[in-house]
């Protein structure tokens, strides 16, 4: 398991990612990994999308929108 935690408006002491989710998913793409995105519904139908053009099967990605 991993993951990347992002902010697209991180306060100046953020060390993390920062900027769009897109950005930040794995050059390699997995079928056979699971993908959970949670976020906005821009930044989840954006990832969701970039996953889909990937052939990641639309079974393997599960989201939550807030």
């Amino acid at each position: 398991f991993s993951y990347t935690l992002t902010l697209s408006q991180p306060s100046a002491a953020w060390q993390g990612s920062r900027g769009r989710v897109s950005l930040h998913v794995p050059a390699i793409f997995d079928p056979a990994a699971e993908y959970y995105v949670c976020g906005s519904l821009e930044m989840v139908k954006d990832v969701r999308r970039l996953l889909l053009e990937k052939n990641i099967p639309h079974q393997k990605i599960h989201f939550e929108i807030f």
